[in-house]
């Protein structure tokens, strides 16, 4: 049982520490993201562990989330390392629900869905001109409503649950 509660309990951190990330990432991280991600020729996780991702990784180093004292743990030849792409992959999934709460509350198979659809709400963000990232948008409209309805009421908070 112990192991259970604490597997539990980091989790819950892991997901404050991923939307903690989220509300820090750059529009211009995101937008590198975005416009690599429309090229359609990687995934998320492919272009993670590519040459390509350098200036991803050098826009988070800007704003300090890889700063001097993680880059040992997150970096790994200037990319990002498993324990980085472990840290930074949630942080994305967070920018597009970025409620901790929502997130531990959601079912695994909204969690899997937004996984999946993830990199696709970055790549549409490079049609949106500068400054209008299909995230950032996304957490101010109506699609994060069924997103959160969902996962409201997987939590057994919400009516009709």
């Amino acid at each position: 049982m112990r192991a259970l509660n604490t597997s539990l309990t980091q989790s819950l951190d892991a997901t404050a520490e991923s939307v903690a990330i989220a509300r820090q990432l750059p529009e211009e991280a995101l937008q590198i993201l975005a416009l690599a991600l429309a090229q359609d020729d990687m995934d998320l996780g492919e272009f993670l562990k590519s040459e390509r991702s350098r200036p991803f990784v050098q826009a988070l180093q800007r704003v300090s989330i890889i700063t001097s004292q993680n880059a040992n743990r997150l970096l790994a030849g200037g990319l990002l390392s498993d324990k980085g792409r472990e840290l930074l992959v949630p942080a994305l999934y967070a920018s597009i629900v970025p409620d901790a709460d929502l997130l531990d509350a959601a079912s695994t198979e909204l969690r899997n869905a937004l996984a999946r659809s993830a990199p696709y709400w970055l790549a549409a963000s490079a049609y949106g001109g500068p400054g209008t990232s299909a995230v950032r948008w996304s957490r101010q409209s109506a699609t994060t409503s069924p997103i959160e309805a969902r996962a409201f009421r997987a939590s057994g908070r919400g009516a009709g649950s």
